[in-house]
């Protein structure tokens, strides 16, 4: 059973513009973040990169021990693997923010045909514009399916 609360929308009605959707700035403000994210751990895995390979093949430590210099010159992995975490942890900043959008579509908007009964002909999904609107566009379902399965 629907909810009542739900906007029901049908083929004709799409798409469907919501103005000034709040969780757009949420959503560029994360992938600003990504982004930083992501330029910074691949300048740093070349950095740790480019010591593994072209690195010194000698070291000479002092009787009070290897400075901080010299232990990323010892082993460069670790400059490579904080580069290579940077860039994971990019790609983990933004999904969540999408996911709150597919929830809100899916709670708030339901496809129906024009009998009124829940639409099974295809879905709705968000298309976010560059001025901070939301699209909600019909998709129809053999296509979703094949965007899942990466055909």
């Amino acid at each position: 059973m629907e909810s009542p609360a739900k906007r029901q929308l049908t083929i004709v009605d799409l798409p469907y513009r919501i103005e000034n959707f709040p969780l757009i700035e949420k959503l560029k403000s994360r992938q600003k973040t990504g982004e930083f994210f992501n330029v910074a751990g691949i300048v740093i895995a070349i950095i740790g990169g480019l010591i593994f390979i072209a690195g010194p093949s000698s070291i000479r430590v002092g009787w009070d021990g290897p400075s901080l210099w010299e232990i990323l010159l010892l082993n460069p992995g670790i400059i490579l693997s904080l580069g290579v975490m940077c860039m994971f942890i990019a790609g983990h900043i933004v999904p969540p923010v999408l996911q709150e959008i597919d929830t809100f579509i899916a709670d708030n908007f339901t496809l129906i045909d024009d009998e009124g009964n829940s639409s099974l002909e295809g879905v709705i999904q968000g298309e976010i514009e560059a001025d901070g609107d939301l699209n909600l566009i019909f998709v129809p379902t053999i296509d979703r399916a094949m965007a899942e399965q990466g055909v």
